[in-house]
């Protein structure tokens, strides 16, 4: 807008008015209004804590101030003075993930719409410590420093804070004994994306004179295995030194750490470089240092493919299917899971396939790692489907001959039925004497009706089958 002005004079006797000329215009003026909606905040997490950031001026009116507050708790807030900047929500809960929204303020429009949520932040506590052990440096050595916890990627920088010692990037050397007769280092990790900056606790580092003793033995790293697969350990050795000082180990390479006191290991393909030392034995041993090593680590090699080989890929409810492979490397163990949502499939014994009910049963197979050769391997899945079994044909007793005498035995024969199920006979009713005996013979003891059934049972895809009652009749020997 642009404005100009004219005086008006009014006459208090005649009441009449007299209007001057216009001023010249104004230079331009803006109707203040309140800032634009902020974008969204930056946000990472410490013990605790949360450090929101306004990575932007928000549009419109510049703002005086923002306000940040937790979507998930409105009484978790803090204030950034200024058009941008960042500040600390504290008192927050570990281990409970939150998101913040901001508004911008000015001094004479109001206040903004709120920011979209920014990015979930969990504070939580992972205390970043120094982690060497033993904790000690020798008077014109040097000790590798090295630290456990702190979350992010943030670089690692020392300080001493007490004792005669000094820092070269990440090794602790002592100068004398006066003082402390030793050092105490913190660590400083440093922010990095979602996390704050962490400050260890003190460190003391015990400082030893150098021993007024000889030289110890040439002191090495003995390992004559010098590479391995990554995730498996190797555990480091060394000969020669001398006395009684503890032997700690020094590793260089990304991804490489000794974990244990002795063991090395390396979390990708990496080489790593290891160094032995031995501490002194007071006023008998100089400390001691082996020459580097080089270990390599490397990824397992894959399998050949793993394939579920079974060519048959359908049964009976009841009956198992036993699950084959072909294909694979090395010595590992085949195990097979059942995948998918129906219900009823199992497999027991290791290697047998079962169903309680018609069912469709996914199989997976997988061949365990062989250490240091080969990884894991797991088939394509493969399909198998269960069905009900069904009725034999009709089973009967098919003997022609029908009666017999005491004494001698009537051979059971049957027809029909299916399947390779092993046929039975009982003998049914009150009538006392009947028997079979020999899987197929009917006897009698005595003249006697002997009612016979047969059972074939189920096989494969079949049923269990029971024939209709036969009727024999067994009558006295003739005496001449």
């Amino acid at each position: 807008y642009y404005f100009n002005v004219a005086a008006v004079r009014k006459n208090v006797l005649t009441k009449k008015t007299r209007t001057t000329d216009f001023s010249a215009v104004s230079l331009p003026a803006t109707l203040l209004s309140a800032p634009g909606t902020p974008a969204t905040l930056m946000v990472a997490g410490g013990e605790s804590r949360v450090r929101a950031t306004v990575v932007a001026q928000a549009p419109g009116t510049t703002p005086t101030s923002y306000t940040v507050t937790a979507v998930n708790d409105k009484s978790k807030a803090c204030t950034v003075t200024g058009a941008t900047g960042w500040c600390d929500i504290t008192d927050l809960a570990n281990g409970t993930a939150y998101t913040f929204t901001a508004t911008a303020t000015n001094n004479v429009g109001g206040t903004s719409g709120a920011s979209d949520p920014s990015a979930s932040v969990t504070p939580a506590v992972v205390p970043l410590i120094i982690s060497n052990d033993p904790a000690e440096v020798t008077i014109g050595d040097a000790t590798m420093l090295k630290t456990s916890g702190g979350s992010g990627t943030g670089t690692v920088s020392y300080t001493v804070t007490a004792g005669t010692c000094l820092i070269n990037k990440i090794f602790l050397k002592a100068t004398d004994m006066s003082g402390y007769k030793g050092c105490y280092v913190i660590a400083h990790k440093a922010a990095s994306t979602g996390y704050l900056e962490a400050t260890s606790a003190a460190r003391y580092f015990k400082v030893y004179q150098e021993a007024s003793g000889g030289n110890q033995s040439t002191l090495t790293v003995s390992n004559t295995t010098l590479s391995g697969p990554v995730g498996e350990t190797i555990v480091l050795t060394t000969s020669g030194g001398s006395g009684t000082g503890t032997v700690s180990y020094t590793v260089t390479g990304t991804g490489c750490s000794v974990t244990k006191t002795s063991n090395l290991n390396a979390t990708a393909p990496a080489t790593c470089i290891v160094t032995a030392k031995k501490a002194i034995q007071p006023s008998v041993f100089r400390a001691a240092t082996s020459a580097p090593k080089t270990f390599t680590f490397s990824d397992r090699v894959a399998q050949d493919t793993l394939t579920v080989s079974n060519t048959t890929l359908s049964g009976t409810v009841g009956e198992a299917i036993v699950l084959t492979t072909s294909g694979g490397s090395g010595d590992g163990i085949v195990t097979y899971t059942v995948t998918g949502t129906v219900t009823g499939c199992s497999v027991t014994e290791t290697s047998n396939l079962n169903a309680t009910a018609p069912a469709t049963c996914i199989v997976t197979a997988k061949k365990a790692a062989e250490p240091g050769v080969f990884s894991a391997a797991t088939s394509d899945p493969k399909t198998f489907t269960f069905s009900d079994r069904v009725a034999q044909d009709t089973l009967t007793v098919s003997n022609t001959t029908l009666s017999g005498t005491v004494g001698e035995a009537i051979v059971l024969t049957t027809s029909g039925g299916s399947g390779d199920g092993i046929v039975t006979y009982t003998v049914t009713g009150t009538v006392t004497g009947c028997s079979v005996t020999e899987t197929s013979n009917l006897n009698a003891t005595a003249p006697a009706t002997c009612i016979v059934t047969a059972k074939k049972a189920a096989w494969a895809g079949f049923l269990e089958a029971t024939s209709m009652v036969q009727v024999f009749t067994f009558t006295p020997r003739v005496v001449p």
